[in-house]
């Protein structure tokens, strides 16, 4: 069997069963929505942190961690008072908690480097082990406090079930340090996994957003041989899944350390990709004849699991595609 074919049979039968999942779940509402909480997200600045920040301050207190406390005002038109800076060690994080005394914490901070050499291992290090300890241990010390611990689903490495990448070793790290204080002071915490979230104006080099350009400009877009098959989830969507997650914890307590999953309808090809945006920008695609090898690490078939409850994408790829090159093309 060939491992197309292999890949599609498996795609057609989690599509299934996660259509049968999510019928079988009580729906929170189309848009979950948190009102009146005391909200603290870290990784605010970031592509997913600065829309889940903008919806969650519509109905909620909302205070950001941030290094660059002007950039972070700014980009996420908050009061001074709602951003706080002093990072860079524990009792600084535990003194901003202290203070800010939030009942919901979203952690979304976390620092990606493609290649493992040893400046990046202590980049990747000091973000996602090392900040991120402060937070959840300083989540540990007030009565309540929900985390929700925003995952990769580079920690499942596809078939091999284990840390695809380095990057991906250090959040799984994380996540065992999030165990070990659920035990020794009640920390309560779930990780929504997250696939390839997409959407308009992303500066991230993410496969849709390369796809988009390169189209648009005319330019020649080359496919990877195999081709490995992706959860592509829009912006809004991952911003639904979050906060379903934080309304699924706060509901049930003993859903403490799940790992929740924010896959897509249907595992997508990066040629569908090039395919859907040639059609929403009514031209042809130009693809390169020499195909690119994939990196190591990739991930061929994404391991997946049980949703949020409640909560399932609203935008397909087709519309998701169709919305980023008509917001490219104003």
């Amino acid at each position: 069997m060939s491992i197309h074919r292999s890949h599609r049979e498996s795609a057609n039968q989690s599509a299934l069963q996660q259509r049968k999942t999510s019928r079988s779940l009580i729906s929170v509402c189309m848009a979950p929505k948190i009102t009146d909480e005391r909200i603290l997200v870290t990784g605010a600045t970031g592509y997913i942190g600065s829309f889940l920040v903008r919806r969650l301050a519509k109905h909620n207190e909302v205070h950001v961690l941030a290094r660059n406390k002007t950039a972070a005002v700014s980009t996420l038109a908050l009061s001074a008072d709602r951003v706080h800076s002093d990072l860079d060690t524990a009792a600084g994080v535990l003194q901003a908690f202290e203070t800010i005394k939030p009942t919901l914490v979203f952690h979304l901070a976390t620092h990606y480097e493609k290649h493992d050499d040893l400046d990046k291992l202590a980049a990747m290090i000091d973000a996602n082990i090392r900040f991120g300890s402060f937070v959840l241990s300083a989540a540990s010390s007030l009565d309540q406090c929900r985390v929700v611990l925003a995952g990769s689903h580079f920690q499942f490495g596809g078939e091999l079930n284990r840390p695809a990448s380095f990057y991906a070793a250090t959040k799984d790290a994380l996540c065992g340090i999030a165990r070990y204080l659920q035990e020794a002071r009640n920390l309560l915490w779930i990780q929504p996994v997250l696939f390839d979230v997409y959407g308009p104006e992303d500066p991230r080099a993410k496969l849709i957003a390369v796809v988009v350009e390169r189209v648009l400009a005319g330019e020649s877009v080359a496919l990877p041989n195999p081709e490995p098959l992706h959860h592509f989830v829009y912006i809004d969507d991952v911003v639904d899944a979050l906060i379903a997650s934080a309304i699924e914890l706060r509901a049930d307590h003993f859903r403490t350390g799940t790992n929740v999953f924010v896959t897509s309808d249907q595992l997508t090809t990066p040629s569908r990709v090039v395919a859907e945006v040639a059609a929403a920008a009514a031209t042809q695609a130009k693809l390169d004849p020499v195909p690119y090898p994939l990196p190591e690490g990739s991930i061929m078939l994404p391991v997946a699991g049980s949703r949020p409850q409640g909560w399932q994408p609203r935008v397909g790829l087709q519309e998701g595609i169709g919305r980023i090159v008509a917001h490219a093309g104003r």
